[in-house]
């Protein structure tokens, strides 16, 4: 496990682990460290300032889907994808809260609940909503569950107010529900070929799909309307906004593009064999840091330019 510093590429804590960790790791700032599942299946924790490791004794019975650390608190939740959903203490685990089958957990924009895709013991496909402050007492019971359809489920998406739960099914529609009551909202077809990536611009106004026919396509949430479409020329794997919500990063297995969402043009091609793996604008929105084989690549947004190349040895990448 290696953390490496944004700003000067080298590297600031390493660990070397006969247990080669997976592709997920998390950053907790409460304490400057990283959290890792490994591949044997427990966690550890990485110290960034000693490079020691602190070894969790808890064991997840499945691989974690995502780790959250709550805001102002050192509380972490691992979402797991098939049969837990665990909040716990930075030091202490909590009971675990074992689920039903558990496809995929997402934690809501506030932290007050979590959303998972839900596969019932009769075949049908929901969503379950589980509120955080109550999840202990309700054992392995949701707090309700929204969705039920014989479709399968796979893909879904929180808005920016943590209000409404975008579902997507693999007949290429996208249904939205409330929350609070699981009343449905209204449903979208969108694109013509399977749709890969969903999310809510950062503002929350519109809903954002990218599709492998080449588009991402965008939608008014207010008025439940087309907005644009940008036309990729490729098929897109993943897609991110910048945190301002006016340009668009799209992944594809060769290629990096960044897009103005105003113009619907294509800014720049960064061409990396990415191998899918999503890449990202860094925290300060002035740069674009892609994967490509064993490099990671940092690109300036205004110039194009790479402006460094970190190289960890000569390890796979799999993740950043």
């Amino acid at each position: 496990m290696k953390v490496i510093e944004r700003k000067t590429g080298k590297c600031v804590a390493f660990k070397n682990d006969w247990f080669a960790p997976r592709e997920l790791a998390a950053y907790n700032p409460h304490n400057r460290s990283v959290v890792y599942q490994r591949n044997d299946g427990t966690l550890s924790c990485l110290k960034i300032d000693d490079s020691s490791v602190h070894r969790y004794s808890y064991m997840p019975p499945s691989t974690i889907g995502a780790i959250n650390f709550l805001p102002e608190t050192n509380e972490m939740a691992l979402l797991c994808n098939d049969s837990l959903l665990a909040i716990t203490k930075y030091d202490n685990f909590a009971e675990e809260i074992p689920m039903a089958l558990v496809i995929k957990c997402k934690l809501s924009p506030d932290s007050r609940y979590a959303a998972g895709i839900i596969l019932d013991k009769s075949g049908l496909f929901r969503i379950g909503i589980w509120f955080l402050e109550t999840l202990k007492s309700r054992d392995n019971i949701p707090d309700y569950t929204i969705a039920v359809s014989d479709i399968k489920i796979s893909n879904l998406a929180i808005s920016s107010d943590s209000q409404t739960i975008a579902v997507h099914y693999v007949n290429n529609k996208i249904r939205f529900y409330s929350v609070h009551n699981g009343l449905y909202e209204n449903e979208y077809e969108l694109h013509n070929d399977l749709i890969n990536d969903m999310a809510y611009s950062p503002c929350g106004n519109y809903f954002t799909t990218a599709s492998d026919d080449s588009t991402i396509k965008i939608w008014k949430v207010d008025s439940k309307t087309h907005d644009r479409t940008i036309k990729t020329h490729t098929p897109v794997r993943h897609f991110q906004y910048d945190k301002t919500g006016n340009y668009i990063l799209a992944t594809n297995a060769a290629s990096v593009k960044l897009f103005s969402v105003d113009t619907r043009k294509c800014i720049n091609t960064f061409k990396v064999n990415t191998n899918f793996i999503p890449a990202q604008f860094s925290p300060c929105n002035k740069y674009i840091v892609a994967c490509s084989d064993k490099k990671v690549y940092v690109y300036d947004i205004s110039s194009g330019k790479c402006v460094n190349k970190i190289e960890p040895r000569d390890e796979q990448i799999e993740g950043f």
